[in-house]
């Protein structure tokens, strides 16, 4: 059982408070093209033809990404492969659920020690 709240705990802790959301421009604004919406060394989940990567963009070269994937890779992807792009956010509500998430486990762990 002890085993199992420290799992739980470690999950909790290890999640992000992060989350991809697509570009939503203001009223009356059209939507911008992918290149005027990337913007450098900021994250993003981007979609292809076949697959998703999420990345961390470095700079346009001509009409091709250069990108930052798993923190090591550099991948160019053309920009006429992009089919949608969703910004990386900071999510109040997942923040909220995650701390006091992670405060009641804490809390359980606590009651099973002293018991």
């Amino acid at each position: 059982m002890k085993n199992f709240i420290f799992l739980c705990i470690l999950i909790l802790a290890l999640q992000s408070c992060y989350i991809y959301r697509p570009y939503e421009p203001l009223p009356g604004e059209q939507m911008p093209s992918f290149r005027q919406q990337l913007k450098p060394n900021q994250k993003y989940e981007v979609s292809t033809a076949n697959e998703n990567f999420k990345i961390q963009m470095l700079e346009w070269q001509k009409d091709s990404l250069l990108v930052l994937r798993n923190k090591r890779d550099t991948v160019k992807l053309a920009e006429n492969q992009i089919t949608a792009v969703k910004h990386s956010v900071f999510s109040r509500n997942r923040s909220d659920a995650l701390t006091f998430a992670t405060y009641g486990a804490i809390g359980v762990l606590i009651y099973f020690l002293i018991k």
